[in-house]
């Protein structure tokens, strides 16, 4: 049996470190589940929990040896720096441009690269 867990697991263990531009570099972190599950692991895990790439549930579609699933993955960071003070220009500068989107560019790039997941690149929201 696929098991899209199993994989994106795999995956994001191949991701390389990423610098979260407040002196830390982590691995990111892959986990799944509703959001209450979501929560528990980030009280749980705290600040080594980041960045984070979390799968929500979604149903699969089984056909012959394959697996096709819709599915919603929550990408995040804990940017430990104050920024009470910042507009949304300066998250999207700092936190988007710098760390999200690179990450989700990284990912992107090792699931096409994959030999057990694809994903429908004309087709998806960020």
């Amino acid at each position: 049996m696929i098991i899209v867990q199993d994989i994106l697991q795999g995956i994001v263990n191949e991701l390389p470190t990423i610098d979260l531009k407040d002196n830390r570099n982590q691995f990111p972190v892959f986990g799944w589940g509703v959001k209450d599950e979501l929560n528990r692991f980030l009280d749980k895990e705290d600040n080594k929990a980041y960045p984070l790439i979390w799968l929500l549930p979604a149903s699969n579609e089984y056909g012959v040896q394959q697996v096709k699933r819709q599915t919603e993955l929550i990408f995040a960071v804990n940017f430990a720096k104050d920024t009470e003070d910042w507009d949304n220009k300066d998250r999207l500068d700092y936190t988007f441009k710098t760390i999200l989107f690179p990450l989700l560019d990284l990912f992107l790039k090792k699931v096409a690269k994959s030999k057990n997941m694809d994903y429908d690149n004309t087709d998806f929201d960020v």
